[in-house]
């Protein structure tokens, strides 16, 4: 989930490339959506986007399903951002920019077979 339609092009592309099925998108509205009507395996969730923050999109994920990794992916790593994701037990995170390899390495140290 990116509101970027550049990066998202290229996670859906990489995310294929590893073997996952993808699902993009560009809002809190359409990811929300998509939230109820699915049960997601991971999520790459940018933290700023045009209409909220990515830390609602983790929440509902939480409040779905326990069995979710997340990602986060950011341009701003702060330390503020890091405290409310270990809040929400979240423990990844991948800065902006990165390429293929790096977010290959944090899926393979997740338990991923890419």
């Amino acid at each position: 989930m990116d509101d970027e339609k550049d990066i998202r092009d290229m996670l859906s592309l990489f995310m294929n490339k590893f073997g996952f099925n993808v699902y993009a998108f560009e809002s809190v509205a359409e990811a929300s959506i998509a939230i109820d009507q699915n049960n997601f395996q991971l999520a790459l969730v940018d933290l700023n986007l045009q209409d909220g923050s990515g830390f609602e999109i983790i929440n509902k994920i939480n409040e779905q399903s326990s069995n979710c990794d997340v990602v986060i992916i950011t341009a701003y790593d702060s330390e503020d951002e890091r405290k409310q994701a270990e809040y929400l037990s979240v423990k990844h995170f991948l800065s902006k920019p990165f390429n293929r390899s790096v977010l290959k390495e944090k899926l393979e140290l997740m338990g991923y077979e890419v």
